[in-house]
């Protein structure tokens, strides 16, 4: 029951209709809302605990937000995840970062993910050929070689990865240092390339004051330019991923509740919901049987936990 409106996002009436068709079970809606809650209160126990070995584990944590309606507003749902875990979390505001983390980070360009310290940074990838799709629409030529070219440094990484694993040799160094050489000199070319059309072609503003406005590509050639290690990171660092699909994967279910669901009515229950699908979400990746880790004491998921 819990597993039909956790999991699968059936609403309270349309779980009671299943157990009465399926089961024969009489249950009301305030039996089935209890009965969740229930089971929130155990998983909550267990969540710092989720949260703390998803922030100090040695695997690179993804991260990532999204848009979250309570109560008729918006709030923020956060995802911090790996391989094998994953952990939500609700915030009023946007830049309300998770925090002890360890190690490798991938995420988006948001200023508050770049605040950070004490941690290896890798951009997702995904995001910047968007971003240079737009500009490309723009007519910058620029931004189609740039595009063009990141695009085959994902194609020679991955193949490198694939060789070296096949070789046994995972975590071995993906480029030579020659190559690497001429991939910072390309890249700098071209960002080159970028700054000095726009510097030739200013945009043409009535601001008196203030700093001049830049075109999008401008301002995007000069957070190239900035985050140069952060963008290429992936292509020398075997753990760094070419984009953050993993996080943005682990949101859409979540976006699926929310059209589903329209919006929660309070936070209490935002924070159950989320508490518990961080838990099947995690039981997912690891291939525990869902319904079975949803009727573990807040004692015996600990300890599951620990031991995976």
């Amino acid at each position: 029951m819990i597993y039909l409106r956790v999991a699968q996002f059936l609403p309270e009436r349309r779980v009671v209709d299943i157990m009465r068709v399926l089961l024969k079970v009489d249950l009301s809606s305030a039996t089935v809302k209890k009965m969740c809650q229930r089971a929130a209160k155990l998983i909550a126990q267990v969540l710092q605990e989720l949260e703390r070995q998803v922030a100090q584990g040695t695997e690179t944590k993804h991260l990532d937000e999204t848009g979250f309606r309570i109560g008729g507003r918006l709030w923020w749902l956060h995802v911090m995840s790996t391989l094998t875990l994953t952990c939500y979390r609700i915030s009023p505001t946007r830049g309300a970062m998770f925090e002890s983390l360890q190690g490798r980070v991938v995420h988006d360009c948001m200023p508050s993910y770049a605040k950070m310290t004490d941690l290896i940074h890798g951009y997702c990838n995904a995001h910047l050929l968007r971003e240079l799709q737009a500009v490309m629409e723009q007519g910058e030529i620029w931004a189609q070689k740039m595009h063009r070219f990141l695009l085959l440094l994902e194609r020679y990484v991955r193949r490198a990865k694939y060789r070296a694993a096949q070789a046994g040799n995972r975590g071995s160094p993906l480029v030579s240092d020659e190559i690497w050489e001429k991939i910072d000199r390309r890249y700098g070319e071209l960002l080159a390339l970028a700054i000095t059309y726009h510097e030739e072609n200013p945009l043409v503003s009535s601001r008196k004051r203030g700093r001049k406005k830049r075109r999008p590509g401008h301002n995007l050639a000069l957070r190239l330019q900035d985050k140069k290690e952060d963008f290429l990171r992936f292509v020398r660092d075997w753990n760094i991923p070419f984009t953050n699909n993993l996080a943005e994967r682990d949101l859409r279910m979540m976006k699926l509740c929310m059209k589903i669901f329209g919006c929660f009515r309070t936070e209490a229950g935002a924070r159950d919901f989320v508490a518990r699908y961080s838990v099947i979400s995690t039981a997912k990746k690891r291939g525990w049987e869902i319904v079975e880790t949803l009727v573990l004491s807040a004692k015996e998921l600990a300890v599951k936990l620990q031991a995976a």
